[in-house]
């Protein structure tokens, strides 16, 4: 949270942050005055201008408590600390959806190297893609809900791909990205970021008036709507909130096919030509980073960025004899 204090007054903590709190504020309101509860300084008819600068800060603290528990409330979408057998029940899903689509490509990918030609059905590729959006690359890393996994699948594209780990190298990578790319990329985070905090408005407004409803024993007849309308917005936020992740997660990916070599070169090293040189190479910063091992750090002294010798060894530019000896006559 700390790092994002600089940017309270932009564009993307208004759309993240500060839209989802005026609807929790909003909400809450709203439920107040159904079970009439609401104090006589929210009633619009008697809001005075200090009563308005009041409920604006209101809206802003909430905007930054939201912030706060961010990591908290991704956290809780992706499904950590769930029962067990929920997480049994989407490794079931994993077997059945992803596996039959990810084995089918390794065999063709085997084919492919044998130089023979495997035969493709017609849906495997649609079939792949969802496999690979949907669900990470083994069982092992499957999460209970669908925005986990989908969150997972972004998160081993990375090492996947190149070998790099992605979850301790992204701060390194995002520290040698240009500014463009990081503007577009916390653009597209502020959407996802205004989805989940829509879905926790949805629920703590639902849960605030069924709450009162059950401490008062009452649960006015004529305010239907309002858990209903509360129920909508939650998953209609969750329908945004996968969407919004498919674009974050191509600008994730897209980041570390771009930046891989300047984040070589900010760490000393020199990107290899060789695909399997390159995967060796990431693999042992991965352990230098998860580990802090130092035998990977050795290890990767032959990937080390050699000096530019030639520069070192270009000979000063001599005087031509002529011009010195005008000079010398003057």
């Amino acid at each position: 949270m700390l790092n994002n204090l600089p940017n309270l007054f932009d564009r993307n903590f208004a759309v993240g942050f500060f839209l989802p709190a005026v609807l929790i504020v909003f909400g809450i309101h709203l439920v107040l005055a159904v079970y009439e509860l609401r104090p006589e300084w929210l009633i619009v008819g008697n809001l005075r201008f200090t009563d308005a600068v009041v409920a604006f800060g209101l809206v802003w603290v909430v905007a930054i408590f939201l912030m706060a528990i961010n990591r908290s409330l991704v956290r809780l979408l992706e499904g950590y600390n769930w029962p067990d057998w929920l997480k049994d029940w989407a490794k079931h899903c994993f077997r059945k959806n992803a596996v039959p689509a990810l084995t089918k490509q390794s065999k063709i990918e085997a084919a492919r190297k044998r130089g023979r030609t495997a035969t493709i059905p017609k849906d495997h590729g649609e079939r792949l893609r969802l496999a690979v959006e949907h669900y990470p690359d083994d069982e092992r890393f499957v999460l209970p809900t669908p925005f986990g996994n989908r969150y997972r699948a972004i998160e081993v594209y990375s090492r996947v791909a190149y070998g790099l780990d992605a979850v301790p190298a992204w701060p390194r990578l995002e520290a040698v990205m240009p500014k463009e790319f990081r503007e577009s990329l916390a653009s597209a985070r502020s959407q996802l970021d205004f989805a989940v905090n829509v879905m926790f408005a949805g629920a703590l407004i639902l849960s605030v008036y069924v709450s009162i409803g059950i401490i008062r024993c009452n649960f006015p007849s004529s305010s239907w709507w309002l858990p209903a309308l509360s129920v909508g917005v939650l998953l209609l936020a969750r329908s945004i909130s996968l969407s919004a992740l498919s674009v974050f997660g191509s600008y994730v990916k897209a980041a570390f096919d771009l930046f891989r070599p300047e984040l070589a070169q900010k760490l000393g090293l020199s990107l290899p030509l060789d695909v399997a040189k390159e995967r060796e190479m990431w693999t042992e910063v991965s352990r230098l980073m998860i580990f802090r091992s130092a035998v990977a750090w050795e290890r990767l002294e032959k990937f080390r960025a050699k000096p530019n010798s030639s520069k070192s060894r270009r000979r000063p530019k001599q005087r031509k004899p002529g011009r010195t000896q005008k000079r010398q006559s003057r």
